[in-house]
């Protein structure tokens, strides 16, 4: 198999990045095509690919794991549609191919990693903790009605909204998963002749 170059701004501001996916191997390389880390896509145990929008921008990441490193391929523009997108879509389904190749029936989860998700799902938990801890103390003080009430219904907003927090990024659940090479796959062309 040829050596497949892949070169794209990580992000707006950011630098390029280099890739090159080379017999089954991935490797990150610097400016001056030094390799940065180098991963044979046969070791990969687990695959996430994931997307954020964070009121303009879409950041996406790939993450790849292994018995010895995780990876993350990462790409963040505000214009979706700008070419350098182009490079980062080319190299993730040059990557699920790959994936598909080394590892025939691979899938690869589509959300956060377990880790983004223990990290969020701690964070809601905290907050309805804590605002449950409030709202306690609270009834057991000596306060009168109207000045619990009148912030026990911010409290009693943020323990719902940590709840529903708490589910949306439960850890423990299974992602939903695709197989590798229909990763990034363009969608399937429309017939659009007139009958």
């Amino acid at each position: 198999m040829e050596d497949i170059q892949f070169t794209f701004l990580k992000a707006p501001l950011g630098g390029t990045v280099r890739y090159a996916l080379s017999d089954g191997r991935l490797t990150e390389r610097d400016a001056d095509r030094v390799a940065i880390w180098e991963i044979a896509l046969a070791d990969v145990e687990a695959a996430t690919y994931s997307t954020t929008n964070v009121g303009r921008l879409l950041a996406r990441s790939l993450t790849l794991k292994t018995d010895h490193k995780n990876v993350t391929i990462g790409y963040s523009d505000r214009n979706p549609k700008d070419d350098e997108a182009d490079g980062f879509v080319a190299l993730i389904r040059a990557i699920g191919s790959g994936l598909e190749d080394a590892q025939p029936g691979f899938r690869v989860s589509l959300g956060q990693t377990k880790f983004q998700r223990f990290a969020l799902f701690t964070a809601f938990a905290f907050a309805a903790v804590v605002a449950a801890g409030i709202l306690f103390a609270m009834f057991l003080s000596n306060l009168g009605f109207d000045d619990v009430f009148a912030v026990a219904a911010p409290l009693a907003v943020l323990i719902v909204f940590g709840g529903l927090g708490m589910r949306m990024f439960w850890p423990w659940r299974p992602l939903p998963t695709i197989p590798a090479k229909r990763l990034l796959a363009p969608p399937p062309q429309r017939d659009t002749t007139p009958i």
